[in-house]
């Protein structure tokens, strides 16, 4: 019974085992591949959408550029004797969503060039970053907006003017768009000008103390200075000094009788030499109070800088701001005390430009 038993067993055990080998199933392992896709995505240049100029003095007048030479091109006045302010805005979208890498303003005043860039603009302004970036046409932080101040000189060449707007990508992409504006015209001839408030005169030419028989030399130095962005031609009249006590007359009249013909007996000039007899170097007013004469013989020059303590042709002669005295004579027998008289002075521009 045993034994019988036995062989039963391993009977049902190879019948248990050979059930893993049933013909036409058998066990498969599949292994997964694991791949990298790539792609580019192209980077497309920024652009440069929007320009505005404004005065900030008149905060809702803007000027939007680009404007062409021949289109309606925002004009702005100049302060005489000093700087106005205006503000640039710009506008640039890149579909990459990268337009804060910062952008730059190239200015060029009196531009009559080609271009306007780096190489030859008046001044620049640089915004590093926007002062907002935000969404636009559906695109996340595709648009951004810059701005910036720029202090229009008051001795800048007055005419046509350029904007170069130009925006960087955080790839070093660029693009740029410019416009057209116009600095008007300004005449501020300043004279006696004491240099110390902006855009004011006085109203009083004190010779001070002179003396009867004699030449009396360099009186009254005050500055006369160009406040404005336009060159100009002065000429300048006089009337005969009057007062004394007893009241008297001193006249402006020819110097033939003191041994200088040709000359008159009151002058203008730039220095304190004035050479006997010599018709150069200064200017001698007419006897005849309603003629003008000119003096200097040049253009009144624009300033170089704020203080304008150079003229715009850097080096020689300032002729934007300098002293002017006058010389004056005397004849003998004219009663002491004091004279007074008019000088008037009047000034005629030139036109933008060198």
């Amino acid at each position: 019974m045993n034994r019988i038993l036995a062989v039963f067993l391993v009977i049902v055990l190879l019948a248990i085992g050979s059930s893993f080998l049933i013909p036409g199933v058998r066990e498969q392992f599949v292994r997964l591949g694991v791949m990298r896709g790539t792609m580019d995505v192209t980077g497309l240049s920024p652009q440069v959408i929007y320009m505005l100029i404004q005065d900030v003095n008149t905060p809702t007048l803007w000027g939007s550029l680009p404007y062409t030479v021949t289109g309606s091109i925002p004009s702005f006045d100049g302060y005489g004797d000093r700087n106005k302010t205006l503000r640039l805005n710009a506008t640039v979208y890149d579909p990459n969503g990268d337009c804060q890498n910062g952008f730059v303003w190239y200015i060029c005043t009196n531009d009559t060039g080609s271009t306007c860039n780096s190489n030859v603009k008046t001044y620049t302004n640089s915004s590093p970053t926007p002062y907002t970036q935000y969404t636009c046409s559906g695109c996340n932080g595709c648009c951004c907006n810059y701005t910036t101040t720029i202090q229009l000189e008051y001795y800048r060449w007055c005419g046509l003017s350029r904007v170069n707007g130009s925006a960087t990508d955080v790839t070093g992409r660029q693009n740029s768009s410019q416009g057209y504006w116009k600095f008007n015209e300004r005449l501020d001839m300043l004279y006696p000008y004491d240099g110390t408030t902006p855009d004011t005169v006085g109203n009083v030419i004190n010779l001070g103390g002179v003396s009867v028989g004699q030449w009396n030399p360099s009186l009254a130095q005050n500055y006369t200075k160009n406040g404005a962005n336009t060159k100009f031609m002065l000429f300048w009249n006089a009337s005969n000094f009057t007062g004394g006590n007893p009241p008297d007359v001193i006249g402006i009249t020819d110097a033939g009788y003191i041994g200088e013909p040709g000359l008159t007996t009151f002058a203008v000039d730039n220095d304190t030499n004035r050479p006997a007899g010599v018709s150069t170097g200064a200017g001698y007013i007419s006897p005849n109070n309603q003629t003008q004469i000119n003096f200097p013989v040049i253009n009144v020059t624009r300033c170089g800088n704020y203080l304008c303590s150079d003229d715009e042709v850097v080096g020689g002669n300032n002729w934007a701001q300098f002293y002017v005295w006058w010389h004056l004579y005397i004849e003998s027998g004219k009663s002491a005390g004091q004279y007074n008289n008019t000088i008037q002075v009047n000034s005629t521009q030139t036109l933008c430009g060198a």
